[in-house]
């Protein structure tokens, strides 16, 4: 499976988050991330609105894969539900005491339905996000699902079987993809 860099999540980010009216765009600056970078604004962007935040050391690694642990924070974030009752999941790869900043997302992120736990009971936090895991989420998150009809028909016919068709038809009707 295709993995995703930092610098494509920015851009998705930013065209979902950009669909709403009264945001507004901060000024940050990242030792990694210039105006040269095509993702200058969309990460300076997500920043301000504090979806992204970048590494201590003062730099955003543009170049890294994202995980699901990072892609559950950004969603919660960006959709502003990060303030939602605490939901009282388990999972056997994520301690809500030893990890209780991953924890607050991922149970968040899986109680919306955003992700789904493993049959395992594992959420894999640290395991880089794949394109169906991070379509699927932002097409939930954003509320962009899209049943196949005459009017609006699957834009990428090989996707015809595929579990998440809906929410690629979605993404796709939302001009995100």
């Amino acid at each position: 499976m295709k993995t995703l860099k930092l610098a494509t999540i920015a851009l998705l980010f930013f065209s979902l988050i950009s669909m709403f009216p009264g945001l507004s765009s901060a000024n940050t600056k990242f030792k990694d991330v210039t105006s040269k970078n095509d993702f200058y604004n969309e990460t300076n962007y997500l920043t301000g609105k504090g979806i992204i935040s970048g590494y201590n050391d003062g730099t955003f690694k543009p170049g890294n894969n994202l995980t699901r642990a990072q892609a559950a924070k950004m969603l919660v974030t960006a959709t502003n539900k990060q303030d939602i009752a605490q939901p009282n999941l388990s999972f056997k790869d994520v301690d809500p005491t030893n990890q209780a900043e991953q924890y607050k997302y991922i149970s968040r992120a899986v109680s919306l339905g955003y992700f789904k736990a493993g049959t395992d009971n594992r959420f894999k936090p640290n395991e880089e996000i794949n394109r169906d895991e991070m379509g699927y989420a932002l097409s939930i998150a954003f509320k962009l699902t899209e049943k196949i009809t005459a009017s609006k028909p699957l834009a990428f016919p090989d996707m015809k079987r595929h579990k998440y068709a809906e929410q690629i038809n979605g993404l796709y009707y939302a001009g995100v993809t």
